[in-house]
C-alpha cells in the first residue's frame, strides 16, 4: 500500500512538473447566510464558513470539492427561535468564464461552478437528517500574487427530499426544493505548484503561429517556431540572461524582416519564464544631425520593437525602454550601421 501510494504521489509530482500553469487551488472563505424555507426566516444571526480544494483540467474547466459550515438562529411561524447547525459536501465543476470567452487578464476572473451534494441539518427542537443538495453560484476572483487570490462568491444550496421545515417544526411533501440556503462570502485561495508559475486562471495560452506576424513573415520565423515552441518542456528557471540586436535602415525606424528571428527568439524566452523582463534601448548614429534629432529617432525605433512585443501578447509591464540618441562609443569601422539599433535584453 505505501509503495502504490509513493508511486502515485510521484505521478502527481511529474504532471505538475510538466504543466505549463499550476492546477491545483485551496481556499477558505467567511460570510453570511439567507434561508428559503416554508416556515422559518433568519433571524439576523447567520455565519458561513467553507473550505475547498480545485484541480483544474485545463485552463477553462476544473473539478473540485466544497464543503460549508452555517450556523445561526431562526424564527418560525410561532415566533419561537430556533438554532440551526447546516453542513454540506458537494462535487463541483468549475468554468472560467473569462478564459473561455479569451477574456484573459493577469487581476480578475469569473469562476461558475456548481454540482451535486450531501446535507446534514440539525436543531435544537430535535430534527436531525441527511438530505442532498445541488449547490451553484459565481465567484470573482482578484489575483494578488502568483500563489494568493482573493475571492468574493455568492451561490446557493437548494436541498431535496426533506421530511420536515428546515426549522424542524412541520412536516411536508418531499416534491421538488424543500429550502434554500444562499451565501455571500469572501475569501482567499491558494494555489500549489512551481513558484516560477501562474494558476491555471490566470494563463495566457501562446499566440498562434500566424498571429504573431504577418503571414508573409512565417517562412522567416519557422526555423525558430520548431526550435523553441515545441521544446516547452524545457526548464524555464534555466534559461539564462538573453541579448539580441536589431539593426535599422539611415533615418529609419522600420523593423527590417531579417530582424525577426531576434524577435521571435526573445519572445519565446520571455513564454516561457513569465518572470522575466525586457529591456529594449534604442541608439542612432553619431552623424551630424542634431542630438535633439538623433534622440528622437532613437526613441521611435525602441517604441516601434515595444509595439511589437505588445501586440503579441507580452504584458506591458514586463517592458522598458530607453532612448539613447547618438551612440558614439562604438570603433571607427561600420561605426554608422552598427549604431543604428535596438538592443534587447532578458532579465530577472
Amino acid at each position: 500500500m505505501k509503495q502504490i501510494i509513493l508511486i502515485l504521489l510521484a505521478v502527481f509530482n511529474v504532471i505538475i512538473a510538466s504543466a505549463q500553469y499550476n492546477k491545483l487551488l485551496f481556499d477558505v472563505e467567511y460570510g453570511k447566510h439567507n434561508i428559503l424555507d416554508e416556515s422559518a426566516i433568519t433571524n439576523g444571526n447567520s455565519n458561513h464558513f467553507g473550505l475547498g480544494v480545485r484541480y483544474n483540467l485545463n485552463q477553462y474547466v476544473g473539478i473540485g470539492l466544497n464543503s460549508g459550515y452555517d450556523i445561526g438562529s431562526l424564527e418560525d411561524f410561532n415566533g419561537l427561535s430556533v438554532n440551526l447547525n447546516y453542513s454540506r459536501l458537494n462535487l463541483e465543476s468549475y468554468v472560467n468564464i473569462f478564459n473561455l470567452l479569451h477574456l484573459q487578464n493577469n487581476v480578475f476572473t469569473l469562476i461558475l461552478h456548481g454540482g451535486p451534494g450531501i446535507t446534514r441539518i440539525n436543531t435544537n427542537n430535535n430534527y436531525n437528517q441527511n438530505v442532498f443538495n445541488v449547490r451553484y453560484g459565481l465567484s470573482g476572483i482578484i489575483k494578488i500574487s502568483k500563489r494568493i487570490s482573493i475571492k468574493t462568491d455568492y451561490s446557493s444550496s437548494d436541498n431535496f427530499l426533506q421530511s420536515r421545515t428546515i426549522d424542524g417544526s412541520y412536516k411536508i411533501g418531499n416534491t421538488g426544493v424543500n429550502s434554500m440556503i444562499r451565501n455571500l462570502s469572501v475569501g482567499v485561495s491558494f494555489s500549489i505548484g512551481k513558484d516560477n508559475k501562474d494558476h491555471a486562471d490566470w494563463y495566457k495560452p501562446i499566440p498562434a503561429k500566424q498571429n504573431i506576424v504577418n503571414q508573409s513573415d512565417t517562412t522567416i520565423i519557422n526555423k525558430h517556431y520548431n526550435e523553441y515552441v515545441t521544446k516547452q518542456f524545457i526548464v524555464a528557471d534555466s534559461i539564462c540572461s538573453t541579448n539580441e540586436y536589431l539593426f535599422f535602415d539611415n533615418d529609419s525606424h522600420e523593423i527590417r524582416k531579417e530582424a525577426l528571428n531576434a524577435i521571435y527568439k526573445i519572445f519565446v524566452t520571455l513564454i516561457l519564464d513569465q518572470e522575466a523582463k525586457l529591456e529594449i534601448k534604442g541608439w542612432a548614429s553619431p552623424t551630424s544631425d542634431g542630438a535633439t534629432e538623433n534622440l528622437l529617432l532613437s526613441k521611435e525605433r525602441a517604441q516601434i520593437v515595444r509595439k511589437k512585443y505588445l501586440d503579441m501578447g507580452i504584458d506591458a509591464e514586463r517592458i522598458t525602454i530607453e532612448a539613447n540618441g547618438k551612440d558614439v562609443s562604438l570603433m571607427p569601422k561600420n561605426v554608422h550601421d552598427m549604431a543604428r539599433r535596438v538592443d534587447l535584453r532578458i532579465f530577472k
